[in-house]
């Protein structure tokens, strides 16, 4: 047992955005990991790239559409091993990622489980910055103010993992402590990442949005930023979305003749580092985004991010290294963030 600690990971489906820091996690602690995820997102998107999960023999996946005591008796068979053949840790850390009160309720029901393992046990919540920019917002926070004081006060949560300083504010009314834990790769992931050879840029300077074409991911940003700009540009969208048919209304208007937009709707996500690497710079100008995991996509390729003031990733941003932060929704200055970033590139070819 490392340090005699044990770590409990009480999350959604799989991810591999977040397989980095349970490794990290694993560093000084044994790890135990369940998976159940929201009843509306049974199939996380991003578990079917998982060809190779870590800690396969610690991780089991509750099924969310089973009744509620079919799922405890799921957990209470899994802590009885631990008991069996463990003996009593030095300290326990439930790390959950729910907001939703089924799935709270569950992790009240493992914490009073896993009683008999340790006299020291703690819930850590971890999640995603709060979204106050659309016309939800104040269902939204009545719902997340609720179940942070269930948190607080019910789980006795003291401490908070954000994946982003975005919005903390926000959760320092709420939590005694907190600590920006952004999501990450393994480090084998990463360093093959920086293995691929970058693909030779063209005399055209090569723009690369990858995200779902809605308007919170704001496309057609970008796509306006891009007639403006005085030099040859090739952009290309990858993603789908209701915007689509928009988006191409938009390029068909197009009277700037050195401005191509390709589109890419579907792709092997094997080559996704290949198209990251074949461009200039990746341009995340979201309205709003929890993370936008795509940007660390990015820098692990050694790509140039553009990212909005809304965007979670935004703290990954060494600005005028692996990238650089524009104003929210600003037309100006993405144009102008856009510029800066050519002209550097020019002056170093």
């Amino acid at each position: 047992m490392k340090d005699n600690r044990l770590t409990i990971i009480f999350d959604n489906a799989p991810s591999s955005h977040k397989e980095g820091i349970i490794e990290r996690l694993a560093l000084d602690s044994d790890i135990l990991l369940f998976h159940i995820s929201n009843a509306n997102d049974y199939f996380h998107p991003s578990r079917q790239y998982l060809k190779k999960l870590s800690f396969p023999s610690n991780r089991y996946i509750l099924d969310s559409k089973s009744e509620v005591k079919e799922i405890k008796n799921s957990i209470s068979n899994i802590v009885l091993k631990y008991q069996k053949t463990i003996e009593k840790y030095k300290s326990i850390k439930i790390i959950y990622s729910f907001i939703d009160f089924k799935r709270l309720f569950l992790v009240l029901f493992l914490y009073r489980q896993i009683s008999k393992l340790s006299d020291n046990i703690s819930n850590v919540s971890y999640l995603e910055p709060i979204r106050f920019n659309d016309f939800k917002v104040l269902f939204r926070l009545v719902k997340i103010t609720t179940s942070l004081i269930f948190q607080r006060y019910v789980l006795s949560t003291k401490t908070i993992y954000l994946t982003s300083s975005l919005n903390s504010f926000f959760y320092k009314l709420f939590f005694r402590n907190f600590l920006i834990f952004p999501y990450k790769q393994t480090t084998g992931y990463i360093k093959n990442c920086k293995t691929i050879l970058k693909v030779p840029i063209s005399s055209k300077y090569k723009i690369l949005f990858i995200g779902q074409l809605i308007t919170r991911k704001n496309p057609l940003l970008l796509l306006k930023a891009c007639k403006k700009l005085t030099f040859p540009v090739d952009l290309t969208i990858l993603g789908k979305g209701k915007l689509k048919e928009k988006i191409i209304k938009n390029i068909h208007k197009i009277k700037k003749k050195d401005l191509n937009v390709d589109f890419i709707d579907s792709f092997d996500n094997e080559n996704i580092h290949k198209i990251i690497k074949s461009n200039d710079v990746l341009v995340l100008p979201s309205k709003f985004d929890g993370f936008g995991f795509v940007v660390a996509e990015a820098i692990y390729c050694n790509t140039f991010a553009i990212v909005s003031s809304n965007v979670g990733s935004k703290d990954l941003i060494k600005s005028g290294k692996n990238g650089s932060i524009f104003i929210n929704n600003s037309l100006e200055d993405l144009i102008n963030h856009l510029n800066l970033h050519y002209l550097k590139k020019k002056f170093h070819e």
